[in-house]
Order: structure tokens, then sequence, then C-alpha cells
């Protein structure tokens, strides 16, 4: 199940996995190879609740392609999302708060 694992992760443990996903990422731009990244659809009709928490219904993922404009775009923003859910993590601060303390500074 694509959950296993991840329902109690601690917050060391999300961090880690944020750094294996970005460190992959860098890997494979580094070797001068294009990301390919299998995601599952996350709007209701993509997933099911079970005990076990959030399940996809499709058993294959949808993948972005990195050697096309709107995917090298997509990479993008994930790992500028990542990045700033990493920074929210480790600084124990809600996002809305980081960002107003952002504003103020």
């Amino acid at each position: 199940m694509m959950n296993d694992g991840y329902n109690s992760a601690t917050t060391p443990e999300v961090i880690s996995l944020i750094d294996d996903v970005l460190g992959t990422l860098a890997d494979t731009i580094n070797n001068g190879e294009f990301p390919e990244i299998g995601y599952y659809g996350s709007s209701k009709k993509n997933v099911e609740w079970s005990e076990n928490g959030y399940e996809p219904v499709n058993a294959v993922p949808s993948f972005v392609d990195g050697r096309k404009v709107e995917s090298a775009k997509t990479i993008a923003g994930l790992v500028y999302g990542l990045t700033c859910f990493k920074e929210h993590l480790e600084q124990k601060m809600s996002m809305s708060l980081r960002d107003l303390l952002d504003g103020e500074l």
C-alpha cells in the first residue's frame, strides 16, 4: 500500500524523506538525465479513505516527464514546495506564521 509507514511518521522522518527526494532529483539532473516522477492524483475522484489513510484509486501512477517544458516547471514547483515545507517543519512554524514573519523583516 502506498501509505505503509507514513501515517505516523515523525518530523525527522519526513525531513529525511524530503531530503531523499530532493537528493534524487539533484543527482538525476547532475547526471544529465531528465527526472521522471510518478504521482497519484489527489482529487476526490483519485483517492479513497481507508483505515490505512488515503489510498490511490488507480494502481498505476501518472508521470511527470522532465523533458517537457511544462513538466520542468512542475518539477521546479515541486522542489520549491518541498523546500518550503522542509523549512516549515525544521522551524516548527505554521506556513502562515512563517510567511507573516518574512513579510515583517
